[in-house]
């Protein structure tokens, strides 16, 4: 696998791409406010981890659809359609991507992005050099978030989508390269806001913090390709936001190479685990 620098790119959900979904994108329905059957509304945030390789990484999201249980897709209505640059989110600040103000109760099987082809993504290297992201299929079939959301009577739901820059952009060719061309094959996790918690605080040693699921297999180097999220330490400081309720095993790498590592971190809902009690 390529690494973008030495220090790679730096989210509990793989993303793939679509091969081809059946059905065919629809428009929301009309609702009038009163009908018992829809109930309260559904959000959608987007943000990002930190990355120390790029200035910016931009991206226009086209549409986002939710799979309904008879096979039909429901889009869910977009709060803006222009540029959104993710690096300006990170730390637990977060965008708004989309929302409707009433929905079906019920399960829905996956989320789907559309990314813009009129507004392809792009990244700004840290010399200020503009290099395109090309996202196979991105703008065709859509990507795909397989994590179910279910909207239960008179509660409403508000979830957060980390795209894992770290893991999700690759490199043909030299990472020092001009010419390289880059490659977004976006790995994403969703959480509900409601039901995450986060990690931060002071945490002088160490470049890169990465979050795995207790027991899981860690990476031997900080490309994080196993982890759950993963982070930078900065100004002595790291933020590992919305994370899903769980025990998790932390490590740090410095300079590439494992540093430390911490086990049994427990992540409750609307909870900050501050590192110095670790």
């Amino acid at each position: 696998m390529f690494k973008l620098s030495p220090k790679s790119f730096g989210f509990i959900l793989s993303l793939s791409l679509l091969d081809g979904c059946g059905g065919t994108l629809g428009g929301n329905p009309e609702v009038d406010g009163t009908d018992p059957s829809l109930q309260k509304g559904l959000s959608f945030a987007i943000m990002d981890a930190p990355v120390a390789d790029a200035k910016n990484v931009f991206l226009t999201v086209e549409s986002l659809a939710l799979l309904k249980s008879d096979g039909g897709w429901l889009t869910i209505p977009l709060e803006t359609k222009t540029e959104i640059d993710l690096l300006h989110y990170q730390n637990g600040l977060t965008a708004p991507l989309a929302s409707i103000a009433q929905i079906a109760p019920g399960t829905y099987a996956q989320t789907r992005l559309v990314l813009s082809d009129s507004s392809p993504a792009r990244l700004v290297d840290l010399s200020g050099v503009e290099h395109v992201l090309k996202v196979p299929s991105g703008s065709e079939s859509g990507l795909k978030i397989n994590s179910p959301i279910t909207i239960e009577a008179g509660l409403a739901k508000a979830m957060v989508i980390d795209f894992d820059l770290r893991k999700s952009i690759k490199l043909t060719g030299n990472w020092n390269n001009p010419n390289a061309k880059y490659i977004l094959k976006p790995v994403l996790r969703m959480v509900d806001r409601q039901e995450a918690g986060s990690i931060q605080g002071p945490m002088a040693e160490g470049d890169v913090v990465c979050l795995y699921a207790a027991g899981a297999v860690k990476d031997s180097s900080d490309d994080c390709e196993n982890s759950v999220a993963s982070g930078s330490i900065s100004n002595s400081n790291v933020h590992i936001s919305f994370l899903a309720i769980g025990v998790y095993d932390l490590r740090i790498f410095k300079d590439g190479q494992v540093l430390k590592d911490i086990t049994g971190i427990k992540i409750e809902a609307n909870t900050v685990t501050k590192t110095n009690d670790l």
